[in-house]
């Protein structure tokens, strides 16, 4: 579904100290994650008491401040030239691609604009990709990490259709991204597959899942 890395990869053994710190913060991540979510849930069930009034203003209340920080935080990024070879139109007209103009001038796209305004698949997809490393900044990177962690967390549990697990996803993507963009020559991997153990560390420290997780990111991924 995701094409990761479609290349032989070399590994040393430097990569594995990196590594093995990449999935010990995911899981303590995780596991953050879980304790805020708890929290918020509780004060959630204590405002629902109230009335299904309350309920539907709660959620409306999510919804514009979600709505509002969306369209906000691409302004803080700055413009990026197109690649010149990028394999697609750059900037992207339309929901899916990897190049969103949002404010910029022609020839050039906004970073955190083509993560946020795309769907949850294509954003994974861009986290995931072999050969971007270039494509998105360590600002664009770290604000949409925070953004999904905490947006994930209060817009759970409001009267409206939601789940965790590709949000999970997209969470643990970006942090995984951010630390190979952090580590850049000091390692040999792929930004893209810094971008799958985060996603397979943040999954198992929240979802508590140990093999079904290497399963689903291998079936994932190509």
């Amino acid at each position: 579904m995701f094409d990761v890395y479609s290349e032989n990869a070399s590994y040393h053994l430097g990569d594995v100290l990196p590594v093995l710190l990449l999935g010990v913060v995911g899981g303590i991540l995780g596991s953050l994650y879980n304790f805020l979510l708890d929290k918020v849930l509780r004060a959630y069930n204590f405002i629902y008491e109230k009335g299904v009034t309350w309920k539907i203003l709660l959620a409306c209340a999510i919804s514009i401040f979600t709505s509002c920080l969306l369209f906000g935080l691409p302004f803080l990024a700055s413009c990026q030239p197109c690649p010149a070879d990028a394999l697609e139109e750059c900037p992207t007209i339309g929901r899916s691609g990897n190049f969103k103009k949002y404010q910029c001038p022609p020839g050039h796209y906004n970073d955190l604009a083509s993560l946020i305004f795309n769907t949850n698949d294509d954003a994974i997809k861009n986290l995931f990709s072999k050969n971007t490393d270039f494509e998105f900044h360590y600002f664009s990177v770290l604000v949409f990490f925070v953004t999904c962690f905490f947006l994930s967390i209060f817009s759970y549990g409001i009267v409206a259709p939601a789940g965790l697990f590709v949000p999970v996803i997209v969470t643990g993507a970006s942090y995984g991204r951010f630390v190979g963009m952090l580590l850049g020559s000091n390692s040999n991997l792929n930004h893209g597959l810094f971008a799958v153990l985060g996603a397979a560390s943040f999954l198992g420290g929240t979802m508590r899942m140990t093999v079904s997780t290497c399963v689903i990111l291998l079936e994932l991924t190509n």
